[in-house]
């Protein structure tokens, strides 16, 4: 009897130790790195990026160089009423003055005098001048500076969805770890329990133990089989969220199988964050991809205020064309004549009388500035609140993970203990059966304390927008 409570003991000590080998390891790195490269959002909001540039493009083409040309002729009764050709170029430019230059024919019978020209026609070159609205700020550099901005923020935009990209990816990843970890745990313990049975039925058989305690010992097998089989159905449901993010191109998903597995949670490092890391961090929370997104949008209307401040004055153009000579001669005069003696000039002016619409529309803007500094103002303390709770979690759980180690080699010296004195017959089964549960118990205690430091690790990395 005492050497099979031996043989028993020895079997115990050397199952406990085995590691399940699996063929295919998935680390937390390189799932990130494959969420990062094959995710489709991934992928999409690389776009954004794309979208600002092609938006800066549209703005300037509000400065693109427009070609015009009108042609007009009537024959009639055997008489020439009119031919009339007019064809100029205009040059917009970002200061508002639009640089214009072109060439007018025109002949017929039936012309008013003020649209005859010389016989070979006559060329212009003159420009249009904003002196109301839009001679110190107009739509055109807005629009210009607002599509930067918008690159700007493009990329804080794409900084930000990766950041909470990633972070959903990981807290499912590690959900599949814990899951992964825990049926290993009671994997282990169903075969030490099968072990134990199989040695203890061996001793009834031989009379040196009750029939009493091999069902006690079966009756364990039974309670870890439960156990096991509710870990598997975990590992399932975890293994399908985190193989929602893994993906072979944009139309093909990952199908993780049974022999793809995460990371062993013993092989992870536990280490607690540098004090000035959180000082550090802290301190460049206007950094953060959130904070410049709220800042960006701060600056574009203020943009937006200083071009409806304009909108205040009259709208107000002077024209003036300098006429050719002969046909496209110009400056054949000398000095100043040269620009009074042959041009066109005009004058436009436009103003409403009440200007409700222009005042509405700038005490509005000035609204959504305010609404936008209480944003930043909030956002700044959420993200501030977010980093020191996540910097404490991790302080915390590393030092619940070392306290776990210590628990969980006190208890497998009291199971080794308890083995000891039951083969000595000094215990009683039950007693040992109770202390490898609470064994058990211990590791997937110590197990989910590993997750929520690595997940609080993880939300460290989010809430600073390390990625």
């Amino acid at each position: 009897m005492f050497k099979n409570r031996i043989i028993y003991t020895a079997f115990c000590l050397c199952l406990g130790n085995l590691i399940f080998a699996q063929t295919k390891t998935i680390s937390y790195e390189s799932y990130i790195e494959q969420v990062i490269n094959k995710h489709p959002i991934a992928k999409q909001i690389n776009l954004a990026e794309q979208k600002a540039k092609l938006q800066e493009m549209y703005a300037r083409g509000s400065m693109d160089p427009e070609l015009n040309s009108n042609w007009a002729y009537k024959q009639f009764d055997g008489k020439n009423y009119y031919n009339i050709f007019d064809a100029y170029l205009r040059i917009p430019t970002i200061t508002g003055i639009d640089v214009i230059s072109g060439y007018q024919y025109a002949d017929g019978f039936y012309l008013n005098d003020a649209d005859k020209l010389p016989d070979a026609g006559q060329a212009f070159l003159g420009f249009a001048l904003p002196i109301g609205q839009g001679l110190w700020n107009n739509e055109r550099q807005t629009a210009l500076r607002q599509a930067k901005l918008m690159q700007k923020a493009a990329k804080s935009e794409i900084r930000s969805s990766v950041n909470n990209l990633l972070f959903e990816a990981a807290k499912h990843y590690w959900d599949w770890t814990l899951a992964y970890n825990s049926s290993l745990a009671w994997q282990r313990a169903l075969d030490l329990a099968k072990g134990q049975f199989n040695i203890i039925k061996s001793s009834y058989e031989q009379g040196d133990l009750p029939a009493v305690d091999t069902l006690k010992s079966y009756i364990l097998i039974q309670d870890f089989e439960i156990q096991l089989n509710d870990a598997l159905l975990s590992l399932r449901k975890a293994r399908w969220q985190a193989e929602n993010y893994l993906w072979m191109n944009d139309s093909l998903a990952v199908q993780l199988t049974d022999e793809t597995v995460p990371q062993l949670l013993d092989s992870l490092l536990i280490e607690k964050i540098d004090s000035t890391e959180l000082e550090k961090w802290l301190q460049n929370i206007n950094q953060h991809p959130d904070m410049l997104l709220y800042n960006y949008e701060l600056q574009a209307l203020e943009l937006e205020e200083r071009l409806k401040n304009t909108k205040l004055l009259p709208k107000a153009e002077v024209k003036y064309n300098l006429l050719a000579n002969n046909h496209v001669a110009f400056f054949q005069g000398t000095g100043i004549g040269a620009f009074t003696e042959q041009y066109k000039l005009g004058f436009k002016l436009q103003y409403p009388i009440l200007i409700r619409k222009e005042r509405a529309d700038l005490a509005l803007n000035r609204i959504k500035q305010q609404e936008t500094g209480f944003k930043i103002n909030f956002k700044g303390q959420e993200i501030s609140s977010k980093i020191k709770t996540y910097f404490n979690s991790v302080e915390t759980y590393a030092d619940q993970s070392e306290r776990l180690n210590l628990m969980i080699f006190n208890y497998s010296s009291l199971i080794e203990a308890e083995r000891l004195k039951f083969a000595q017959g000094e215990s009683d089964l039950l007693i040992v059966n109770t202390r490898e549960v609470q064994f058990v118990e211990a590791q997937l205690k110590r197990y989910k304390t590993i997750v929520k430091y690595l997940e609080s690790k993880t939300a460290w990395i989010w809430a600073t927008a390390q990625w």
